[in-house]
């Protein structure tokens, strides 16, 4: 082979080496601001991960203790007294939102929803089940919920019917007042300045008290995602909440329950 052609090649192999590192290398999406609504198979998110988002993967093997509403506010004391020591320091941090699904007639399909042991949900489209394996938790048509179970989540076989909405504790969720983090103590109460005063879908007005109830494996260390159960309540308070950031202080505040 001409010597001209053996550069030509080796310069071609080097250029195919370079484009597989870069593709290699390539960033993957990033959470949405706030005040930003992007579609994705028909539906508005504001996540920090386009696959999964939600960490309250609750564990209901059996053997695993499910605590009390009073070893709930227990733990809750405990938590709150060892972040003390950094209350009522300001911090600014990120903010997203998270919802349940809702199915609709839209969302009909031969897509599974069932249990951990195998038992059958609902049919669903793939897009309400992927959708509703991101956010946790969904209402079916049946108006039964379902949450994440404790086992793995790639054929949709991993939820479990509650009562309603649940976080890291199987407690239940509070609208508009809990928050998911992934570096605040589980109970610790935040005061968020961005939010006092905000009028509500249920027409109150927020009082910038809200509490860690859940968790989320999407989240990063300076991120706050705040449950506002559906995603119509998303879209409206997204324009009353714009800020990309706010302002938390660590504090003893009181929730609306």
């Amino acid at each position: 082979m001409p010597r001209s052609f053996r550069l030509v090649s080796l310069l071609s192999a080097y250029a195919l080496v370079a484009a597989a590192m870069w593709l290699s290398l390539s960033p993957v999406a990033e959470a949405l601001p706030a005040g930003e609504h992007v579609p994705a198979d028909g539906r508005d998110r504001h996540t920090t991960h386009p696959a999964m988002r939600r960490s309250h993967v609750f564990n209901s093997d059996p053997g695993t203790k499910v605590l009390t509403s009073e070893e709930l506010k227990n733990e809750e004391l405990t938590n709150k007294e060892s972040t003390r020591d950094s209350s009522g320091e300001s911090k600014s941090v990120k903010l997203t939102f998270y919802w349940g699904e809702v199915q609709t007639e839209a969302d009909s399909g031969d897509v599974i929803l069932g249990t951990c042991s195998g038992k059958k949900l609902a049919s669903v489209s793939e897009a309400f089940a992927d959708a509703a394996v991101m956010e946790g938790t969904a209402t079916l048509s049946n108006g039964k919920t379902i949450n994440l179970g404790g086992c793995d989540c790639e054929n949709y076989m991993c939820f479990m019917e509650t009562d309603g909405p649940i976080g890291t504790k199987g407690n239940t969720l509070v609208p508009y007042y809990s928050v998911a983090a992934k570096n605040i103590s589980y109970g610790t109460t935040l005061m968020v300045d961005q939010l006092k005063g905000v009028k509500l879908p249920n027409g109150k007005t927020h009082n910038g008290c809200v509490r860690v109830d859940d968790e989320g494996w999407g989240l990063v260390n300076n991120q706050i995602d705040w449950y506002v159960v559906t995603e119509a309540n998303y879209k409206s308070l997204n324009k009353l909440v714009t800020e990309e950031k706010v302002d938390i202080t660590i504090q003893d505040c009181s929730i609306d329950e």
